[in-house]
């Protein structure tokens, strides 16, 4: 009775584990046989091979399923841990080749003419100037100096290279790359960057207000520190305020004729002009003149040539509404803006 249930137990199929087990030590153990059954019809060599190893893995095949269960559960145990091994080292390789292939993308990068050490802007110098244009700006904007990180030398930089003929992959840009490229994107579509010459402070205050960049702060204290021209002093014939006196004065209406010699002798200059002389002192002057005819500075000013003004008389209509600043409030150019107490300078 034993013998009997003995021999109808050796012929129960093995469960499924057991055969993926099997199949799994066949696979390492004869590792060519599937590509030599695959191509013995196509090749005689390979497929004297396979004939001659397909009677040995039979026969090996046969001596693993009449091991008892318990040594197949312990081979699936040893081939877990083997693929587990396999898999940690892959994964380590994997590792090393990131980080070698990160290590010779920075060494690259610090190689490029934009990271040397000449590259960084000498922003006392370039913080004096009068004006910047474009491409200067956004090189200053980025910290760079921009004769060396100029508009060219950038399009030479962002140009496909040759591995863009062959492969299908785009070439990854760097972080400076990206930040440039960024940076011109929203300076090309700012009002406050067009024009061929951009006010240093223009610039500034249109990069902090849009978040475009972050500011240097070296750049910013340069252009703080810019010296301001004095707060200029119209003539003494056409001063409003008469000197001190015992007697009570009346100040003349804003309508008053301009009748006085001095005034009428004076060179008109360009509107452009009169703003770059003394906007530092009278920061509304823009405002001002745009709505000259309102307020009554164009009837007062304004000289026979359109666009052309008369300086002094303009300072004094300027004077008399109190839109002049003192020489040593001449840094803080945006009243109405938060104070930066690190840079001296109003956002």
């Amino acid at each position: 009775m034993s013998a009997h249930l003995s021999a109808h137990t050796e012929q129960l199929p093995l469960p499924a584990w057991a055969n993926d087990t099997i199949e799994g030590q066949l696979l390492r153990e004869f590792p060519l046989y599937a590509m030599a059954a695959a191509l013995a019809p196509i090749n005689d060599q390979l497929r004297g091979q396979f004939e001659s190893l397909r009677p040995k893995r039979e026969a090996r095949r046969a001596a693993l399923e009449a091991l008892p269960l318990s040594e197949l559960e312990a081979l699936r145990i040893r081939q877990t841990k083997r693929a587990a091994a396999q898999q940690a080292e892959a994964a380590q390789s994997a590792r090393e080749r990131e980080a070698r292939a990160a290590a010779e993308a920075a060494e690259k990068e610090a190689a490029k003419f934009y990271n040397q050490p000449q590259a960084s802007a000498d922003f006392a110098h370039w913080g004096r100037l009068e004006y910047w244009t474009f491409d200067e700006a956004l090189a200053l904007l980025l910290g760079k100096d921009p004769r060396i990180v100029s508009r060219a030398a950038m399009k030479r930089e962002l140009s496909p290279g040759i591995e863009a003929l062959f492969f299908d992959r785009p070439t990854e840009k760097s972080p400076f790359l990206r930040s440039y490229e960024n940076l011109r994107h929203l300076a090309e579509r700012a009002s406050a960057m067009q024009g061929p010459r951009l006010r240093p402070a223009n610039v500034l205050l249109w990069a902090h207000d849009s978040g475009a960049a972050t500011l240097p702060p070296a750049l910013l204290k340069a252009v703080v520190a810019r010296p301001k021209p004095p707060l200029p002093v119209a003539p003494a014939a056409t001063q409003l305020t008469p000197p001190a006196s015992n007697v009570a004065t009346k100040e003349a209406p804003d309508s008053d004729e301009r009748s006085d010699p001095a005034a009428a002798d004076l060179t008109p200059i360009s509107r452009g002009e009169l703003v770059r002389k003394h906007e530092s002192c009278w920061p509304s002057i823009e405002t001002n003149l745009k709505n000259a005819s309102d307020n009554g500075l164009r009837k007062y000013a304004g000289a026979s040539k359109h666009g052309y003004w008369l300086e002094a008389r303009a300072l004094e209509w300027a004077r008399k509404h109190n839109k002049l600043i003192e020489p040593r409030q001449a840094s803080a150019w945006a009243p109405n803006r938060p104070f930066d107490t690190s840079t001296n300078l109003r956002f």
